[in-house]
């Protein structure tokens, strides 16, 4: 487990979560290391090992099964660039993140730093539900002049997906190359993010 020896280099280790008082103790920090791996000897073992599968073998580096699907983190310090930062309660699947609960603040969202001209996001909308992904570029709704193909608006300038089957959809195409955080946020329990894709090169 090379990313759990990286850990304990610099005096730490990776996080293990079974209970919900593990999971309020570590949400402060935001950015806590989560470690876990799939174990082919269980016999619960089966592929992808998502939570309808009983997590199939999957386990925390402390050997403990991972039972408790729902991780809550909230947001703190500043984003590392090119990581996924959940913020909320999301479900971990074997190939995905989802949104864990249905809000109405929009309390559930995604972080990444990134730098490119173009950003894509591969969703799929659970039970083939049609919902709303609201996108900020740097805090703010995506500027026109900066939006990709499939953004739209509220009538209130709020920038958004209309998600309505699973697809890759474009979400930013920037005038030029630089650095920005990208949030994507919905109040739908039907929100599951696979991927995202980015292009640098300038027409």
């Amino acid at each position: 487990l090379n990313a759990r020896s990286a850990a304990r280099s610099i005096g730490g280790d990776l996080v293990s979560i079974n209970t919900s008082a593990e999971n309020s103790f570590v949400a402060p920090y935001g950015n806590a290391w989560v470690g876990g791996y799939q174990d082919h000897s269980d016999p619960k073992y089966m592929e992808p090992g998502n939570a309808s599968q009983n997590f199939g073998g999957w386990k925390w580096v402390d050997g403990t099964s991972m039972s408790t699907p729902k991780i809550t983190i909230t947001q703190t310090g500043g984003l590392p660039s090119g990581v996924v930062y959940p913020v909320g309660t999301w479900i971990t699947q074997a190939e995905s993140l989802q949104n864990g609960q249905t809000t109405t603040n929009l309390a559930d969202r995604i972080l990444l730093k990134y730098h490119a001209i173009t950003a894509n996001a591969v969703i799929r909308p659970k039970d083939n539900k049609v919902i709303r992904v609201f996108i900020l570029q740097d805090g703010k709704p995506v500027p026109p002049q900066n939006k990709g193909q499939d953004i739209r608006y509220t009538p209130t300038g709020q920038s958004y997906l209309l998600v309505n089957q699973p697809r890759m959809y474009n979400i930013i195409r920037n005038k030029e190359y630089g650095s920005h955080i990208l949030t994507l946020a919905s109040n739908s329990s039907a929100f599951d993010l696979y991927s995202f894709t980015f292009t640098s090169c300038e027409e």
